[in-house]
């Protein structure tokens, strides 16, 4: 048994004698209570009812007997008269104490002795108020009022010795409870005295005395005496438990040194680990850099060094083909190959494919860095069989030089692998150029410069009309994004819009020139159409559709006059997300525009299912319009839209015979330089108000 069971058991039994006596004691003051209250409020009120009853009969009974009395010598009074009244009092009295005597319970006189009572009493009430006590009385009348007051006094007189009695009787009965109460009270006291020093002999001998011995046990092993004794082993609870422990740890001090030994080896195992790849045991990056940067220290600041990165392409897709065992045995055989080209050099595994060698302390030109990198990739562009599987993979090189691309080992890193990703296309070995570096900078500062600008709104909307191509009238613009730099200089779409598709930002530059054309077409005729390009990339995802509802409800624009261009590649790429975005445009009032057709892949299922507006027909097949080939394909376009109910726009019409030839084929509309050029806000206000044929044809 352990020594929690114990302590429970003993509590359990202390608790259930407590329970027990406690029990028995609030039984004991129960029916003291309940003794208390019958002597209370049953007897002490009866008892003073029949005495108040017995002190009236007996006053009315000695008002017969007194003699008539004077106040004073000079005003006598009727004894008859006062003897009266006073026996009427008494008698009111006496019947008020009869009807309190008579509401007393059951339990606490019996009827018949209720009624005994009631009648002696009323019996002598009346006589004596019949016959009032004269001196003259005949002997016969007070013979007869002296028996009722005698029977009515007896009755009293004994109802009152029993009630004294039966109150007595409880009264003796609560003082012999009170006493059994304080035994029980003396027996609780001297229970838990015994329990308790019951409980303190055992906690002494159970616990404090093994607790002490262990203690001095433990003391001894803190001082290294491992030939201490340790008792109590075979004790099955707590304390035996302890004194194992006990034991488990001399033991484990006598081992000690060598787990402190084994920790010491694993401590370098781990340091090893973290700076050295798991699958090939090569330096790591980090483990690279700092070799790199120590060589450096030791040859010198003007001493040339060479850095080469090499890039391994392919292993990701090797793992996808043929799992990642296949994969490391391919990195460990590129490891190897690596060391027997470059023995004397430090070889490391930067991460992935990427692997770095450096030689430090080289003289010279940079041709024996390139004839070690044509070594590497001559060991490299052997096959390398993995069992069964025969794999070749790609190499290139990217190459660094210390000092004069820089001074630091990471910066030399960075270097050589910034030159395999801004090397020619094909090339395997690529020095380090300090273009490279400028150009990365200067794409770094422009991202920033397009985040600025698109945030701010420094992109402003221009706008490139679209009109009848018989009569010049304006019936439209196009929307185009440019950005206005320092200097004057108006930036085009084509060297600012890749990189703010790549910046995740063209919902942001789109809402933001729309909100700006938006505010420019309040100046405009309520019937110009605004026309807008959305790329894939913002058809594809669900935020545009209500943003641009919001905007549109913001800017107080008719959706009416907003026309939405999306390309045929659009479609085909997202068809599904396009399709519920352009659906969702249509519903807002918005035209739908099919921009440069015919260079995708549109079928006849989305024209019929979006109900396109018009279609713009790609500038390429307009200007080529004078060949046979070229000149069937813009009829067929403006065949098939006719057939459709579909306007066409034809675009890039630069020359005044595209415009004659594309009346003469039935082309309604046109957009080109031969018309208009794209201009900002303020010129097209301008234009619009002068009228809405344009003056003349543009050069």
């Amino acid at each position: 048994m352990t020594m929690q069971r114990r302590v429970r058991g003993a509590v359990f039994v202390f608790l259930a004698a407590l329970i027990l006596l406690s029990s028995l004691a609030a039984v004991v003051l129960y029916d003291i209570d309940n003794e208390a209250e019958d002597v209370e409020y049953h007897w002490l009120p009866a008892i003073r009812i029949v005495a108040g009853i017995g002190d009236q009969v007996r006053g009315l009974r000695v008002d017969q007997a007194i003699p008539v009395m004077t106040e004073g010598p000079l005003e006598p009074r009727s004894s008859e008269e006062a003897v009266s009244k006073r026996g009427e009092k008494r008698a009111e009295t006496i019947e008020g104490l009869l009807r309190e005597f008579g509401a007393l319970p059951p339990a606490t006189v019996f009827p018949a002795d209720r009624a005994r009572v009631e009648t002696a009493v009323r019996a002598f009430v009346a006589s004596a108020s019949a016959a009032p006590a004269r001196p003259e009385s005949s002997q016969g009348g007070a013979g007869e009022a002296a028996a009722l007051y005698a029977a009515a006094d007896k009755a009293v007189t004994e109802l009152s010795a029993l009630f004294h009695e039966q109150a007595y009787l409880h009264a003796n009965h609560v003082d012999e409870a009170v006493d059994f109460a304080g035994l029980l009270l003396v027996l609780m006291v001297l229970a838990i005295l015994a329990v308790a020093i019951d409980a303190g002999r055992r906690f002494n001998g159970q616990i404090i005395r093994p607790l002490d011995e262990l203690g001095r046990a433990l003391e001894g092993l803190s001082r290294g005496d491992r030939d201490v004794r340790i008792g109590f082993q075979d004790r099955k609870d707590e304390i035996g438990d302890l004194a194992r422990a006990c034991v488990a740890f001399r033991d484990s001090l006598v081992s000690l040194s060598i787990a402190e030994t084994a920790r010491e080896k694993a401590e370098l195992e781990r340091e090893h680990v973290a700076g050295h790849d798991l699958v090939t045991g090569l330096p790591n990056r980090a483990t690279f850099t700092s070799l790199l940067g120590s060589a450096l220290d030791r040859s010198g600041q003007n001493a040339s060094t060479y850095v080469l990165v090499m890039a391994v392409d392919g292993l990701r897709s090797v793992a996808e083909l043929h799992g990642a065992a296949v994969r490391d045995e391919m990195v460990r055989e590129i490891a190897r190959r690596l060391k027997v080209e470059a023995p004397q050099e430090v070889t490391a595994r930067l991460e992935g494919g990427l692997f770095g060698v450096f030689t430090a302390g080289s003289s010279g030109s940079s041709a024996g860095a390139k004839r070690l990198a044509g070594r590497l990739l001559e060991a490299l562009d052997r096959p390398i069989v993995v069992g069964p599987t025969t794999l070749e993979l790609r190499t290139r090189i990217g190459i660094s030089t210390h000092p004069a691309d820089a001074r630091s080992a990471s910066e030399l890193v960075r270097l050589a692998e910034l030159a395999l990703s801004r090397g020619a296309e094909g090339a395997r070995t690529i020095l380090f150029e300090a273009r490279m570096d400028r150009e990365l900078r200067l794409e770094a500062a422009m991202e920033a410069d397009v985040k600025a600008a698109v945030a701010g709104e420094a992109m402003v909307p221009w706008f490139q009309p679209v009109v009848e191509t018989a009569t010049g009238v304006i019936f439209g613009v196009e929307m185009l994004a440019r950005w206005p730099r320092e200097g004057g200089e108006i930036v085009g779409p084509g060297e600012f819009i890749p990189l703010v598709e790549r910046l995740g930002l063209m919902n942001e530059l789109t809402l933001s020139l729309m909100r700006q054309a938006f505010r420019s077409a309040r100046d405009w005729p309520r019937d110009i159409h605004l026309g807008v390009n959305f790329s894939a990339s913002q058809l594809k995802e669900g935020t545009l559709s209500p943003r641009l509802l919001s905007l549109l409800q913001e800017e107080d624009f008719d959706p009416h006059r907003l026309e939405v261009e999306v390309t045929e590649d659009a479609l085909l790429n997202y068809e599904g997300a396009a399709m519920n975005a352009l659906d969702t445009l249509r519903r807002l009032g918005a035209s739908l525009v099919i921009d440069d057709f015919g260079m995708g892949y549109s079928s006849f299922s989305q024209l019929r299912n979006l109900a396109f507006d018009r279609l713009k027909i790609d500038r390429s097949f307009v200007q080529g319009m004078r060949g046979e080939l070229d000149g069937r394909i813009v009829d067929a376009m403006i065949g098939l839209a006719s057939g459709l109910g579909i306007d066409v726009v034809a675009e890039g019409v630069e020359e005044e015979w595209m415009a004659r030839l594309l009346i003469e084929k039935g082309c309604r509309f046109a957009q080109g330089f031969h018309f208009a050029r794209p201009m900002p806000a303020d010129r097209l206000a301008r234009l619009l108000a002068g009228g809405r044929t344009l003056p003349a044809p543009a050069d």
